[in-house]
């Protein structure tokens, strides 16, 4: 009776664990392909347009900075044929990365916005302390600040290694690191 008891609670042990993991992928799918649509639709408004086109040259001088090294010129070369997965380089390779970085960056946002929806309303409806809101926002902007800046240091060593599936695997990992690691040392200082 004992061992069927330990067998049994052993089994929901495994079966909550395999639900929680589920629930939290379909979430975190969830979430992307609405913060995917809502970029898209974003991108179509004059605002959009405004802070792409805005976004979009703040990033290429950026990267038409880090182009005046040797080192930044391979990274961007790689990176930029990386992401348009032929070999590219040159203003073309900065114009890839300057747009690829202005889409993260405004996707950030949007999932910024929705990732901080629920404590908005928790806040406005008086069930969160402003206190608590302000943890939970300063957390929220930590790891996806965090995440942009994983995912490009990622992208970017991911495209020195292999161009084209090492960006995506590196800017991916990279994301995931960053985030994390932003996340929880936030809430270690906090």
């Amino acid at each position: 009776m004992i061992m069927k008891n330990i067998i049994n609670s052993t089994n929901n042990g495994a079966s909550s664990t395999a639900t929680n993991i589920a629930t939290k992928a379909a979430t975190t799918v969830g979430k992307s392909v609405v913060k995917d649509f809502v970029k898209s639709e974003f991108m179509k408004t004059a605002a959009g347009k405004a802070v792409g086109k805005s976004a979009y040259h703040t990033f290429h001088s950026a990267v038409g900075t880090a182009c005046k090294s040797e080192m930044g010129k391979v990274i961007v070369k790689k990176t930029g044929s990386g992401i348009a997965k032929k070999a590219i380089a040159g203003a073309a390779s900065r114009s890839v990365v300057a747009s690829a970085m202005k889409g993260n960056v405004i996707g950030a946002g949007i999932g910024l916005a929705i990732d901080s929806a629920s404590d908005v309303i928790q806040f406005c409806s008086g069930k969160q302390s402003a206190g608590q809101f302000a943890k939970n926002m300063g957390k929220n902007v930590a790891g996806t600040g965090g995440s942009l800046a994983g995912s490009g240091v990622g992208a970017a060593i991911g495209s020195c290694i292999c161009p084209g599936i090492g960006t995506v695997i590196g800017g991916f990992i990279g994301g995931m690191i960053g985030g994390t690691g932003t996340r929880s040392l936030f809430s270690l200082a906090f």
